[in-house]
């Protein structure tokens, strides 16, 4: 009987250790996992206000007409990036889970793909540059140097993403800030040095690109040892049906400026630019605030509690809204910072862009949705359609309103946009999940606000009343302190369960 007890103790005293030990090992999971998505923002943020504070540089070094032709340049290398990677960094997360053992050698294996696939159409593009540059507006050089920069840079995208799902944020960050940073200290050292500003920035910035894309390149397939066919086999499928949204999405946020460019010259677009930079400060927020809302979404979808996520949602959309108020009121000192007396007229780009963007917050409340459902097939046709709109829409309007209808046809293909996630979550049964009413209000609201707030850049009383009821709204907030404070406690707490 006494050895029964005993062995039964014996038992029982194991089972707490090996509780301990698991335990131990979740709450170290869970850890690393918080720190690596508060290393994963700030190393965002750092890169993004990085770029931020050196585009006033730039935006004074450079004249107006190079301004708009790197801004010209950079959308076409965006769109170029998608068709000629195939974006193989889109992989990444799936492998890990099937092939978690010989990562090394699948990253190897598609650096290389990546590499490949780009020399071919380079090849394809030497036979066709001089058609290129007149169709593109973009010299020789340039074509020639974004090529070679793209033949390398599937190496960094596909590295960065390995590290990321490797919970690795410290390298992510010195990978990311070097990647971004030094070739951007080249560029502004170069335009200080030469008198032809567009070649210096480019040849400045994408030399020492290459050199680092390149050094990471080399490094990957030594590390990987051998390049496995068969990877290429399981990755192609899977990062081929991406190409097609990913491009959508890269032409409804640039082709704006390549039609401009096109349509009313280098001039114009480097107005736009300014102002549509300037306005992407809102959209980097955006995304901060959404890494965090979006996993507590999920476990509160998981746990049933449906009710938390209508009553946040309403905060959560109220608060990113007097962000953009708040941004907007200050556009003409944000756009005089970014560029200078010379780009004022950008400040007119900044409303729409903003209502752009008040859409995007809220469609992603709703894509949000499809993707826990796992209904995401849809953001293809979604992505498609809108881009293609919002190319007629341009090719209609720019010639008869100028550059400022591009950022009015943003606005109209991101509203649209939102509206078929709401209605294909309505067909999913899901739209309850967020209170429909409220939102709709609030973007009615947000679309009178910004016709006010073009108004008021001209009328100065009109935009002191603005900043009256912006500055009542900041007071009601700092009066409810403590239950925002609690609300952000819970959804930060929650997305790390």
């Amino acid at each position: 009987m006494n050895y029964g007890l005993m062995n039964l103790m014996r038992s029982i005293k194991r089972r707490r250790t090996i509780d301990k030990k698991c335990m131990k090992k979740h709450s170290d999971n869970k850890h690393i996992a918080l720190k690596a998505g508060i290393g994963y923002t700030i190393g965002s943020l750092l890169i993004k206000g990085f770029s931020m504070l050196t585009a006033p540089i730039f935006n004074r070094l450079m004249g107006m007409g190079d301004v708009g032709a790197y801004s010209n340049f950079i959308s076409w290398e965006s769109i170029v990036a998608v068709v000629v990677t195939l974006n193989l960094y889109s992989t990444i997360n799936v492998a890990k889970v099937d092939h978690d053992k010989s990562m090394s050698e699948y990253v190897s294996s598609i650096v290389a793909l990546g590499t490949i696939i780009t020399a071919l159409f380079y090849i394809v593009v030497c036979f066709f540059i001089d058609d290129i540059t007149k169709y593109t507006s973009i010299p020789h050089y340039a074509i020639h140097l974004m090529f070679i920069c793209l033949l390398f840079a599937p190496a960094v995208d596909i590295y960065i993403n390995q590290l990321k799902v490797e919970f690795d944020y410290t390298k992510t960050i010195i990978i990311s800030f070097i990647s971004f940073s030094i070739p951007t200290i080249g560029g502004i050292a170069l335009c200080l040095s030469l008198q032809d500003k567009l070649k210096a920035r480019i040849y400045g910035t994408y030399v020492l690109k290459i050199a680092i894309f390149l050094s990471i390149f080399i490094f990957l397939l030594k590390k990987g040892k051998r390049i496995n066919l068969q990877y290429w086999k399981y990755a192609l499928p899977i990062a081929l049906p991406l190409v097609i949204h990913y491009l959508a999405t890269n032409v409804l946020h640039s082709a704006d400026r390549v039609m401009i460019t096109k349509m009313c010259g280098t001039e114009d677009n480097a107005i736009y630019s300014v102002g549509y930079t300037s306005g992407q400060i809102v959209n980097v927020l955006r995304n901060s605030i959404e890494g965090a809302w979006t996993p507590w979404v999920y476990l509160k979808i998981k746990n049933g509690e449906y009710s938390s996520i209508k009553k946040y949602g309403r905060y959560y959309i109220a608060f990113f809204m007097l962000i953009c108020m708040c941004f907007g009121l200050f556009a003409p000192e944000i756009v005089l910072f970014m560029g200078g007396k010379a780009y004022k007229n950008s400040i007119y780009v900044i409303p729409p862009v903003i209502m752009a963007y008040a859409f995007s917050a809220i469609y992603g409340l709703y894509a949000g949705i499809e993707l826990y459902y796992k209904k995401q097939n849809v953001f293809v046709y979604i992505t498609t359609f809108t881009a293609i709109l919002n190319v007629v829409l341009n090719k209609l309007l720019i010639p008869l309103h100028g550059y400022i209808a591009a950022a009015y046809t943003t606005l109209v293909c991101l509203a649209i946009s939102c509206l078929l996630h709401f209605l294909n979550t309505k067909k999913l049964k899901k739209d309850g999940l967020y209170d429909n009413f409220f939102n709709a209000i609030v973007l009615a609201g947000m679309l009178i606000f910004s016709f006010v707030l073009s108004i008021s850049y001209r009328l100065m009383w009109v935009r002191v009343l603005v900043g009256v009821i912006i500055g009542a709204c900041v007071c009601l907030c700092i009066i409810n302190k403590a239950k925002l404070k609690n609300i952000i406690k819970d959804i930060l707490e929650n997305k790390n369960d």
